[in-house]
């Protein structure tokens, strides 16, 4: 088993392209674009140009250049040609660039591929998505976020509710979204739908997305958690709610609802969390609720 690496890297992506980008047929490969230095060119049903520059290592500013110059001679001949980078890695800073000069990027964890791509590697098709649902979601990939709603997936493919919704549902029973609520799913990582490892996402992060309409709050071992108050994250999320809700499993986690009275809705704070805002109890109410239900906190060892 050997790594791929220079042209059988760049044969690779070429072989496997309609499965990276459903609506994409190969025309050519290799030096094409003006004579110039572009890996693979491609067409969609509607007969726009993409080509494509594919980069087995970390994206940096040496292949910003040399893609720069290569798209200043393309255009000449392929002035509405769009242009796809295909790179191991790439750091934020790259990426806004690019797309600030109208050039797509995409990296081995957008597409699903390992950082160390061997010759006996294959893209991986028993989950048989069409066209359609790859696309929709690759595209969910990109956009780079656990949790997404039918409205979400409707504008980034600009496609109807409806359709969407179809969509989603469609993925979901394909293995690659989970439904956690109406009209909500899971965007389930490459990595995990092609085998390469097992799911560890953190549940707080889908809460405010999940609830944010709803009367909540992290609660127990969770606001322990959050507070900074145990060390180890447990795999199974407290939130206490005032409405009865089902629990949430995906891959190994678990989110579980705690049903309270609405008199027990105090001592609660919002708390930056990972980039998101979280209603959360604050220390005092953390440990009252811990005493009242050292269950749901790890035992009265823990409490």
């Amino acid at each position: 088993m050997s790594a791929l690496k220079g042209s059988r890297f760049k044969d690779f992506i070429a072989n496997n392209l309609s499965n990276f980008f459903p609506d994409l047929y190969v025309i050519s490969r290799h030096k094409q674009g003006g004579d110039e230095g572009f890996d693979i060119h491609a067409k969609d049903p509607g007969g726009v140009d993409y080509f494509f520059e594919v980069k087995n290592s970390e994206c940096n500013r040496l292949n910003i250049g040399q893609i720069i110059e290569y798209k200043a001679k393309l255009i000449k001949k392929f002035p509405q040609a769009k242009i796809i980078l295909i790179c191991k890695q790439a750091d934020s800073s790259i990426k806004i660039l690019l797309k600030q000069i109208d050039i797509e990027i995409w990296t081995f964890s957008d597409l699903g591929i390992p950082e160390s791509p061997t010759d006996n590697m294959a893209v991986k098709k028993e989950e048989k998505l069409s066209p359609a649902e790859q696309k929709a979601y690759f595209s969910l990939l990109k956009r780079g976020s656990m949790l997404v709603k039918t409205e979400d997936l409707s504008a980034i493919r600009h496609i109807s509710n409806a359709w969407a919704k179809n969509i989603l549902s469609q993925l979901a029973k394909k293995g690659v979204t989970q439904r956690v609520g109406r009209g909500k799913y899971v965007v389930i990582p490459a990595d995990v739908v092609y085998g390469r490892k097992s799911y560890v996402g953190d549940p707080l992060i889908l809460i405010s997305g999940l609830l944010k309409e709803n009367d909540y709050f992290v609660a127990y071992y969770s606001a322990a958690h959050v507070h900074g108050l145990t060390e180890q994250m447990s795999f199974t999320t407290t939130v206490a709610v005032t409405k009865q809700t089902r629990s949430i499993h995906a891959g190994n986690i678990s989110t579980n609802f705690i049903t309270v009275k609405k008199t027990k809705f105090f001592g609660i704070q919002e708390k930056i969390y990972s980039n998101i805002l979280l209603k959360v109890s604050d220390i005092d109410k953390t440990l009252i609720d811990c005493i009242d239900r050292p269950d749901l906190c790890g035992g009265l060892p823990e409490v």
